[in-house]
């Protein structure tokens, strides 16, 4: 008779099993990459407060699950206090080693962590809304490719994230104003949803995309989200520098002119001219978009078109479309005055000499 052999039933799982699941919970580029930085960020903390690995503390930890746990978490805090780290992201990080240690046997109890554990107090400041004249400054210092993606996010307050994962496709050439759609895998809420562009960003845009196909990413250029939301940043700070926009809030760490204040700039004037409710949902915030898409189309273009001037840039010239090639003709056709009167001095010259 054979003698069946049951699997040893375990009661943790391996870091690499942990950080799979939570994969598999939740697909965002985002959230994977907070998790690395938290286990990261846990790993040093281990080695550099008390000389040991994190695997030898959590075993330790598992022994004696009593106050000292959360001491030993409010260590965690305080290394990251540090060095340096934000309130949020100390609170993000924070609960991802929670998690992790839960699926490591330990226990971390909400109401413990009220009574014994303690974050740094965040200091409020009122942020400081782009200028149109700031804007200017780094437009007019940019790449036509950044140029395009800037006026995009200026004019439709997609997360930069969103707007690098774009594809020639997911734009709506045919609508009027230019209609973007985000899918449901890259925004916050994982839900799709729609938004417009200014007509300023429409000619950008379709001077980017010419000679892209379908599939094509439209600002990104890599397809690991993290890594080409990494390369504007950078691409971005290195403009920052060139047009001395470089002024911090008094924590000292956040730049007033960043990538995330063009979307607080649509954030701002979609509250203004409609309300904060519409804001909301073209922001793409959880619990407002419903009520937004009982909104005929229609309707959501007229709104779109009532923001839009209070969306432009150069709202001096009020270029459209149609504005935007006369002026190019007209520059061209300038040129080529200019080139005809020299011509014409020089023959002048020429027959004088005679």
């Amino acid at each position: 008779m054979q003698t069946l052999t049951l699997k040893t039933l375990r009661k943790t799982i391996t870091r690499d099993e942990y950080k799979e699941r939570i994969y598999l919970k939740n697909k965002s580029s985002g959230t994977r990459f907070v998790l690395e930085c938290a286990l990261v960020n846990f790993d040093k903390f281990c080695k550099e407060e008390y000389g040991k690995k994190a695997d030898e503390l959590i075993l330790t930890l598992s022994e004696n699950q009593g106050d000292s746990l959360y001491h030993f978490l409010q260590d965690f805090i305080d290394f990251m206090t540090k060095k340096g780290l934000s309130v949020a992201s100390q609170k993000a990080y924070f609960s991802f080693i929670r998690s992790f240690l839960r699926s490591q046997g330990i226990k971390v109890y909400s109401e413990d962590i009220r009574d014994l554990i303690r974050f740094p107090t965040k200091i409020k400041e009122i942020m400081e809304p782009l200028s149109k004249d700031q804007i200017r400054t780094f437009l007019d210092s940019s790449k036509q490719d950044r140029k395009a993606l800037y006026l995009s996010l200026l004019s439709s307050g997609m997360r930069i994230g969103e707007a690098l994962s774009l594809r020639k496709k997911d734009i709506d050439f045919t609508s009027s104003p230019i209609k973007i759609r985000i899918q449901g895998l890259y925004t916050k809420t994982k839900q799709t949803r729609e938004t417009y562009i200014s007509s300023e960003a429409e000619i950008q845009v379709k001077r980017l995309i010419k000679e892209k196909n379908d599939d094509n990413l439209v600002f990104g250029k890599s397809n690991d989200l993290r890594l080409a939301i990494n390369i504007e940043e950078h691409v971005f700070s290195d403009l920052r520098q060139r047009c001395s926009l470089t002024e911090k809030y008094q924590d000292g760490k956040r730049y007033k002119v960043n990538l995330h204040s063009m979307r607080a700039f649509f954030h701002t004037q979609a509250s203004i001219i409609h309300d904060e409710q519409y804001a909301n949902a073209m922001d793409g915030h959880q619990g407002y978009l419903m009520q937004y898409y009982r909104l005929s189309p229609e309707k959501r273009v007229e709104m779109y078109r009532k923001l839009e001037p209070y969306l432009q840039v150069y709202s001096d010239e009020k270029l459209t479309k149609t504005q935007e090639e006369l002026r190019e003709k007209v520059d061209s056709q300038t040129r080529d005055i200019e080139k005809l009167t020299k011509m014409v001095a020089r023959l002048q010259q020429y027959a004088h000499k005679k």
